[in-house]
């Protein structure tokens, strides 16, 4: 641990830097948020000791932090945590932040017990995505099928972030205008490394109100839904397609996702207390 050991030999130092140096270019770090524990390896009973909780933004964009503890500290004693941070502070992009927890290995504590002590980040962040599929009369699909230059499209479709992929399923693409309305479905899942319970969603047509979604509610042009993540998968939201409404023979029809939602990332030391 990079706090609680010295190098005293110069030239071990120098050598240990240089590879640092020569590796720095090769090695990336992941985009977005890093959470780590730096904690002693051993402590003894009745020692006070320092955690060091470090969150770091590799991404090129800034998050909304809303809480950022050790909030597990097993059978040691938590004396205090700096600086007191404020719920929902940011983290600039490429930014950082360390909390210094003070503790106490308590006498009633066993010899050579590994106690276990974990730190956690919540944090919200926003996504959209935008699928597009096509419609087409029931006349210009028999004139492409005469002409045999009809051709179906995928109807399977995956739009993801750092967090989230949302899977976008259509009954047919193009769509028919045979029918009155066809489906589309989109559902989510959690791809993180850490854990989604629930995101808000809205879903949005170009052109306007050409969705009507199950479940969820109408807010001018848009659907308000709740998508449950459990599992790291959501259940499926579907929404009709009214295709009555369109007139065209041929029309490109864009849907818009937006997500908001809190994500938490949690992290985990042991520590051996030794008398």
């Amino acid at each position: 641990m990079r706090r609680y050991f010295q190098f005293k030999l110069v030239g071990l130092l120098a050598l240990v830097l240089l590879s640092l140096c020569v590796q720095r270019s090769e090695v990336s770090k992941p985009a977005g948020l890093i959470l780590t524990i730096d904690a002693p390896s051993s402590v003894r009973v009745g020692e006070e000791f320092e955690v060091y909780v470090d969150l770091e933004n590799n991404a090129d964009k800034a998050y909304r932090i809303k809480k950022l503890e050790l909030f597990d500290v097993g059978s040691f004693k938590l004396i205090k945590c700096e600086p007191e941070l404020q719920n929902r502070f940011p983290i600039l992009p490429h930014g950082a932040k360390t909390l210094t927890c003070r503790l106490r290995a308590e006498q009633a504590i066993r010899d050579r017990v590994e106690v276990q002590i974990a730190a956690r980040v919540i944090y919200e962040n926003n996504v959209s995505f935008v699928q597009d599929f096509d419609v087409v009369s029931f006349e210009e699909y028999q004139k492409r099928v005469k002409a045999k230059q009809w051709k179906e499209l995928p109807k399977s479709f995956t739009k993801q972030s750092e967090e989230i992929k949302a899977t976008i399923e259509l009954s047919e693409n193009p769509m028919i205008k045979r029918n009155l309305t066809e489906t589309l479905s989109v559902k989510f899942s959690d791809i993180g490394n850490g854990l989604l319970t629930k995101i808000n969603c809205t879903l949005s047509s170009l052109p306007l109100n050409l969705l009507y979604c199950l479940n969820c509610q109408k807010v001018k042009e848009r659907w308000a839904c709740a998508a449950h993540v459990k599992d790291k998968e959501s259940e499926p939201l579907t929404c009709l397609v009214n295709l009555s409404a369109i007139n065209q023979s041929y029309l490109k029809v864009f849907t818009k996702i937006q997500l908001s939602y809190d994500y938490e990332i949690r992290k985990t030391a042991r520590i051996k207390v030794v008398r």
